[in-house]
C-alpha cells in the first residue's frame, strides 16, 4: 500500500461480510461507537491467505499479516501525527504485536499475543498524556477536561469485555470545578458493574477520598436507573480553605478552621436515591476575595438523610458586625432521575460588608444589609425571591453605607461566567437611611426602592432613587445638591450600567458685578439626562451674571480670556490651586453642613483672592440668614473696594423669588429683589 486514504481503507474493511455475521456484528457495533476517521494516508503491506468460509458455510478469519503506518490521521476535529499497526492472524487467532498512536506528548499503545480468539479479546492498553477533551466524541458533550494517563487490561467477550486497571488525571475539571489530580489505583469495569474502591482527589494541600460501585451495561452506556449503586466520599479533618476549590471567590490564604465531619454516602438507585452522612463545621472563618470583611463564627450542621440534605444550622458573623443565617428546617431534595428541589430561607441581620472592585467598576462598597429571601425550585436553577422570614422584611435593604464607583468611558466586553448553579432573581432592592452613592466628583445620600431580576449570571437592575442631600465637586467650587432630586440606575446584561439624573445644586461664588466690585452670587445648576452626557442649565441670584460668567465662576474658563499670556497663566494657576483647596477644606465644611445643620458653609482660598468664610442657615418658614467674612488680606492686592464682611437676611417664596436686606463693613445697606429662571 502506497499513500492510500485512511477513510477509504476503513470503509473497505467495514464493508467486509464478516461484520454482518453473528460473530462480527458486536465488534462492528463497538467500532461504530469510536470517533470517526476523516483523513490521513497509509503506507505499508498486508498479506491474506486461506478461506473466508468454512466447509460448514460459516465465515472464518483467514491467515494473514499487517504492517502499516498512517500519518496525519484525522479523528473528528483532532489530528494524530502517526499510527503504527503490526498484527498477524493464524488459525483464527489474531496477535496484536504493536499498535501505537502518537501525537505530540500524547500516546496510546496496545498489544496482545492472543488479542482475539473465538469472540474473546485479551489486550493491554496504555495511555499517556491524553487530553480528555479529545475524547468528547466518545464520552459525550459533558466530557471533563484534564490530561489522562492510564493502564488497562481488557479481557473477555468482545461485546462486553472486563476492564481492569488504574488511571490518573492531571488538572481535571468538570462542571466549573477544578482540581490538581484525580487518581484511582484500581478500576474494574465488568459486564454489569463498575467498581472503583478508592479515588483520591487533591487540590493544593487538600485531599478527599471517595469510592464508587455503580451499575453498568455495555449495551447502553448510561447508568441503569433501576440497579443498585454505592458512592461515598469523605473530607473530614480537611481545612476549611478547601472551599476555595469549589468556590473560587473564597480566599484560601485568609480562610481558617477545620471541617469537623464531612462524610457522604449514596446508595439505592437513581430512581430512589438514599443518602447518609453529615457536614459539620464549628467556629470557622471564611474570607472572600475583594471583600474587606471576613465571615467569622462559621457554623454548619447539615445532615444527609434519605433523598434530602437537611439544614440544622448554617450561619456566620461579619467581622464588621451583623450576621447571616439559613433558617433551620430548610432542605435540598434529590428527586427521581436527577430532578431536584430546594427550599431554603435566608436572613441577613444588620450584616455589614465591604468590597472593592469585585465587579470591575473600581467600586468601593461598605454597607449594612438586612435581607430575607427564599430559595426554591430546581437546584441548578432555583428562584431567589422576597420572603418574610422570622419577622424580617422580604427583599434586600441597604443602609448606612457608601457606594463609590467609576463608569468606564469605553464599553466593557462583559462575558457571563459559566455557573453550575444559576438562580433566577426576583428580589426587591431598597436603599434605606444613610446610603451614599459616590461616582467620581459627586457624593449623594439617596433612598429608594427597585428590583433585581434576571439570573445570577445575567442580572438586571432597575433602581429609582430620591436624593436626600449631596454635593458636586467642580474644579473651583463645591455645589450643594437640593433634596428631592432623582437618580435612576439601570443595568441589564451585557450592557453597561446607565445612570440618569434630574436634580438641582447650589453654590455661592464671587464674581465682578456691574459696578466693578466683587460680589457674592448664588448659582443654581440643574442637571438632567444621562450622567455620562448631562444637560446643564444655570441661574444666578441676584440676577445679572451672564452664562459665560457663571461658567467661569464654576471653573470652566476656556475661551473667556483674551488678555496677555501671563494673565491667562495666572488664572489657570488659580484654578489649579482651587482644585486642591476644595478637597482640603471639604471635611471641615461637611462638619458644619451635616453635623451642625448649616444650609451652606464654605471656606475659600486662591492666590488671587483672600481666605474667606461664607455660611448660610435656614431660620424658619421662608427666612434665611447669610454671613460672609474675609479672614486674611489678599495675596494679590485686590484693592480697597473689597467687602470684609457682610450680613444678609433673605425671604424666599414660590421657589423663584427672593427679597434680601443686608449690610457690610463699608456701611452700605443692601436691598435686593431676585428672580431666578433656568436659561
Amino acid at each position: 500500500l502506497t499513500d492510500i486514504s485512511v477513510p477509504d481503507v476503513l470503509a473497505i474493511v467495514r464493508a467486509s461480510p464478516y461484520f454482518s455475521s453473528g460473530e462480527g456484528k458486536p465488534i462492528a457495533e463497538s467500532l461504530d461507537q469510536l470517533p470517526r476517521l476523516n483523513s490521513g494516508r497509509i503506507n505499508g503491506t498486508f498479506t491474506v491467505s486461506g478461506c473466508f468460509e468454512s466447509p460448514e458455510g460459516d465465515l472464518i478469519l483467514p491467515d494473514g499479516a499487517v504492517n502499516l503506518t498512517a500519518t496525519n490521521v484525522g479523528v473528528d476535529v483532532q489530528s494524530i501525527e502517526t499510527v503504527e499497526l503490526v498484527a498477524s492472524a493464524k488459525s483464527g487467532v489474531v496477535s496484536l504485536h504493536k499498535f501505537e498512536a502518537v501525537s505530540g506528548e500524547a500516546s496510546i499503545v496496545a498489544s496482545g499475543e492472543r488479542a482475539y480468539e473465538n469472540g474473546e479479546i485479551a489486550l493491554t492498553v496504555r495511555a499517556d498524556n491524553v487530553a480528555l477533551s479529545d475524547l468528547s466524541r466518545w464520552l459525550g458533550p459533558k466530557t471533563p477536561t484534564g490530561t489522562l494517563s492510564a493502564v488497562f487490561d481488557i479481557t473477555g467477550a468482545a461485546s462486553a469485555p472486563e476492564i481492569v486497571g488504574s488511571f490518573e488525571v492531571v488538572k481535571p475539571s468538570y462542571g466549573g470545578f477544578s482540581f490538581d489530580r484525580l487518581r484511582a489505583s484500581s478500576v474494574q469495569i465488568m459486564a454489569n458493574r463498575i467498581e472503583i474502591p478508592n479515588v483520591i482527589v487533591t487540590a493544593g494541600t487538600h485531599q478527599a477520598q471517595a469510592s464508587a460501585s455503580v451499575p453498568w451495561e455495555w449495551s447502553r452506556h448510561p447508568i441503569p436507573s433501576d440497579e443498585p449503586l454505592s458512592v461515598s466520599a469523605d473530607i473530614s479533618g480537611q481545612k476549611l480553605s478547601v472551599l476555595s476549590v469549589l468556590v473560587p471567590l473564597v480566599d484560601a490564604a485568609k480562610t481558617t478552621g477545620t471541617i469537623d465531619e464531612g462524610s457522604f454516602r449514596l446508595t439505592g438507585t437513581l430512581l430512589d436515591p438514599q443518602m447518609s452522612g453529615a457536614l459539620k463545621i464549628s467556629d470557622g472563618t471564611i474570607a472572600l476575595r475583594s471583600f474587606t470583611n471576613t465571615f467569622t463564627g462559621v457554623t454548619a450542621d447539615l445532615v444527609f438523610t434519605g433523598d434530602r440534605i437537611e439544614v440544622n444550622t448554617l450561619s456566620a458573623v461579619s467581622s464588621d458586625g451583623g450576621s447571616i443565617y439559613v433558617m433551620p428546617g430548610g432542605y435540598v431534595a434529590v428527586g427521581i432521575l436527577g430532578t431536584s428541589e430546594m427550599n431554603l430561607k435566608m436572613v441577613a441581620d444588620r450584616l455589614v460588608v465591604g468590597e472593592k472592585n469585585l465587579l470591575g467598576y473600581r467600586e468601593d462598597v461598605h454597607t449594612q444589609i438586612d435581607a430575607a429571601l427564599s430559595v426554591t425550585g430546581p437546584v441548578a436553577a432555583p428562584i431567589v425571591a422576597d420572603a418574610s422570614v422570622a419577622g424580617n422584611r422580604g427583599g434586600i435593604t441597604f443602609s448606612r453605607g457608601k457606594l463609590a464607583f467609576v463608569l468606564s468611558p469605553k464599553p466593557q466586553n462583559v462575558i457571563a461566567p459559566a455557573l453550575p448553579i444559576d438562580p433566577t432573581l426576583r428580589v426587591t432592592l431598597r436603599l434605606g437611611d444613610g446610603v451614599e452613592v459616590a461616582p467620581p466628583g459627586m457624593s449623594m445620600v439617596v433612598a429608594g426602592t427597585g428590583a433585581l431580576t434576571g439570573t445570577l449570571s445575567k442580572p438586571a437592575i432597575a433602581l429609582p432613587l430620591e436624593i436626600r442631600s449631596g454635593e458636586i465637586n467642580l474644579t473651583t467650587a463645591r455645589l450643594r445638591v437640593t433634596p428631592g432630586g432623582k437618580i435612576h440606575i439601570t443595568y441589564e446584561y451585557p450592557n453597561e450600567p446607565v445612570m440618569t439624573v434630574d436634580f438641582q445644586s447650589i453654590t455661592s461664588v464671587f464674581a465682578i458685578n456691574s459696578l466693578g466690585q466683587r460680589d457674592r452670587y448664588r448659582i443654581t445648576m440643574r442637571v438632567t439626562g444621562q450622567a455620562s452626557k448631562p444637560q446643564i442649565s444655570l441661574t444666578s441670584e441676584p440676577p445679572g451674571l451672564t452664562h459665560a460668567q457663571m461658567l467661569a465662576a464654576l471653573g470652566h474658563v476656556p475661551g473667556l480670556f483674551t488678555s496677555a499670556e501671563a494673565g491667562l497663566e495666572s488664572e489657570l494657576a488659580s484654578v489649579l490651586t482651587a482644585v486642591g483647596t476644595t478637597a482640603l477644606l471639604a471635611p471641615i465644611e461637611n462638619i458644619f453642613v451635616q453635623k451642625l445643620g448649616f444650609e451652606q458653609f464654605s471656606l475659600e482660598f486662591s492666590p488671587t483672592y483672600p481666605l474667606s468664610i461664607y455660611m448660610s442657615r435656614h431660620l424658619f418658614g421662608g427666612f434665611y440668614i447669610a454671613f460672609y467674612r474675609q479672614l486674611t488680606g489678599s495675596f494679590a492686592g485686590v484693592g480697597t473696594a473689597d467687602t470684609l464682611y457682610e450680613v444678609v437676611l433673605s425671604y424666599r417664596f414660590r421657589h423663584l423669588y427672593q427679597i434680601s436686606v443686608g449690610a457690610n463693613n463699608q456701611q452700605t445697606v443692601i436691598f435686593q429683589i431676585g428672580y431666578g429662571s433656568a436659561f
